[in-house]
Order: structure tokens, then sequence, then C-alpha cells
């Protein structure tokens, strides 16, 4: 998954954006290992995979940078979940809450 979107990011020249989003420390990390027990999430994941790969096949930017913040968004929720699940496994970090793509309209 990192190197998926690793690369995507570098394709469309936001790399720094992941660098933000990798360099929350061990918490990014923990979320979505814990929330791949979640029904559904893989799956999910797995499609929304497949949609950002269509849209970079069709060199269509714009959906990718709304695939992307939707993905981001639904790693947000996610968050909110898996702390409330497991509070004891979380430190406090600076979040990324909030962080987009690109300005929104």
């Amino acid at each position: 998954d990192d190197q998926f979107h690793s690369q995507i990011f570098s394709g469309i020249g936001m790399m720094r954006i992941w660098n933000i989003i990798t360099n929350q420390g061990g918490n990014h990390h923990r979320i979505r290992l814990l929330s791949f027990t979640e029904k559904n999430v893989l799956p999910n994941i797995i499609e929304q995979h497949r949609s950002m790969v269509e849209a970079l096949r069709n060199k269509q930017l714009e959906t990718i940078l709304n695939l992307e913040d939707k993905h981001l968004s639904k790693l947000l929720q996610e968050t909110e979940l898996m702390v409330q699940h497991y509070p004891n496994y979380f430190k406090q970090e600076t979040s990324y809450v909030g962080l987009r793509l690109r300005p929104t309209k």
C-alpha cells in the first residue's frame, strides 16, 4: 500500500504531501494494520486502488486527486474508530486532519 501511494504521489509531483502523511510516525501504520481487521476494509481498499490505476492509465489527474482525497478521508474515519477501539495502542501526534491534495473550492 505504501509503495502504491508513493508511486502515485511521485507520478503527480506531490511527494511532499506523501512525506507529510508517512512521517506521522507509528500511528499511521498501526491504524492501517488494525483497520484491515474491520469488515469490508480490505476489499474497499483494493477497489479504490483499481480505480486509481484506471485513472492513471487514462491520465485523469482530477480523478486521481479526487480518489486520493477520498482515500485519505477514509483513513481519517478509520483513525477515529481505531483510537476508540484500541486507545492504549496510540500516542498523541501531530495530525494531518484536514490535509487535502488541492485547495477546496
